[in-house]
């Protein structure tokens, strides 16, 4: 009756073991997944966040362009310069022209920037998927291991041999040695050693 209810404990603590590990598993998944999902959404504001503030400096640097044309034009014409051909224009083409590349270069930053957050996203949403698909295998083989632990505590015990061992006399427990197995069998006097 002890040898049953021993038994009988030892599945149980091995089921609630095996169910403790199992819940332990789904619990990491979804912690990971959720911190997952939380990083891909901090990602996507940085992403949304670099393509604004490429849009207001992109637009105030074309204002500085502006601001910077309109004190070059103020400076010529102080000089009674004709500031609409000639040199002056030319000057003012250059600067407007220049600070056009230097604006869309603003743009271009930001846009690769956020094209940096978003594949950051992405990447996170995969861990979180991958976290997830690690939790539910994770849990499937701690389950099987515990029901195969379990399974083999109803598998019959073997028995021991009754034969006494007696020294100098070959022992047949009904297992070969390794050495019988190829073919080796000891003479009498390495029998003894």
């Amino acid at each position: 009756m002890a040898v049953a209810t021993l038994t009988a404990l030892a599945i149980g603590l091995t089921a609630a073991g095996t169910a403790t590990s199992a819940v332990g598993q789904h619990k990491a998944g979804k912690a990971a997944t959720k911190a997952a999902e939380f990083n891909t959404s901090v990602a996507n504001a940085q992403a949304a966040d670099a393509i604004e503030r490429g849009r207001i400096n992109e637009n105030t640097y074309r204002q500085q362009i502006k601001s910077a044309i309109g004190a070059t034009r103020a400076g010529f014409a102080g000089q009674n310069i004709v500031v609409g051909t000639g040199s002056a224009a030319d000057v003012q083409a250059d600067t407007a022209h220049q600070g056009e590349i230097d604006a869309l270069q603003i743009r271009t930053d930001a846009q690769r920037e956020a094209w940096g957050y978003s594949v950051q996203a992405t990447n996170e949403r995969m861990a979180g998927e991958n976290a997830a698909r690690e939790a539910k295998f994770g849990i499937a083989s701690t389950l099987l291991g515990g029901g195969a632990q379990i399974a083999g505590s109803f598998r019959p015990k073997p028995k021991m041999p009754t034969q006494p061992y007696l020294p100098g006399r070959q022992q047949s427990l009904g297992v070969q040695s390794g050495l019988s197995k190829i073919g080796y069998v000891p003479t009498p006097s390495a029998r003894n050693v």
